[in-house]
């Protein structure tokens, strides 16, 4: 993993976005990020648009959940950003519904009450950087702030994780 992290500094990446569909990266990871300079965008796992969130249940478990992870990352000075919910409005969107469906009371409130208490001065966004556009999925805006790449043995804590998407940002650091 050190030689990965530091091929993609050595490359001029300074901010690895660990996607919301896939794994929460184990403290080897963040450690490394911390000790190399490199910035993580943290999206919490949140990729798809049907959660349960007025169960009562799942809303304590989901709570436990951005808690738990939360405050085990915000001890690192790497952790840059926390995503909310990485594609939840974009889907919304799609479906040519109002973001605010998809934001819903856990993305708008209880989220970033939890993130403002665990990682305080770390920056929250509401939804990941790719924004829906109905005629084109990849808005040419973000293309030109977002320079994407995909690595295919990127670090990831398990096996059947995916890859974290590697981004380079202009002026970041």
């Amino acid at each position: 993993m050190r030689q990965r992290l530091t091929l993609l500094r050595d490359a001029g990446f300074n901010l690895i976005r660990v996607a919301g569909t896939t794994v929460y990266e184990d403290e080897t990871f963040y450690s490394l990020c911390d000790e190399l300079g490199l910035l993580v965008w943290q999206d919490m796992m949140f990729a798809n648009m049907d959660y349960p969130y007025q169960d009562p249940d799942f809303r304590d478990i989901v709570r436990a959940e951005a808690e738990s992870e939360l405050s085990r990352l915000g001890r690192h000075p790497s952790l840059a950003v926390i995503c909310g919910n990485s594609e939840v409005e974009q889907q919304v969107g799609m479906l040519g519904l109002s973001a605010e469906i998809g934001r819903g009371p856990w993305f708008a409130q209880d989220l970033p009450q939890i993130a403002a208490r665990m990682c305080p001065g770390v920056s929250l966004r509401a939804l990941c950087p790719v924004r829906w556009r109905s005629s084109l999925p990849y808005a040419e805006r973000n293309c030109q702030l977002f320079r994407r790449r995909r690595l295919p043995e990127a670090p990831r804590r398990c096996a059947a994780g995916g890859s974290p998407i590697c981004l380079r940002m202009p002026g970041v650091c």
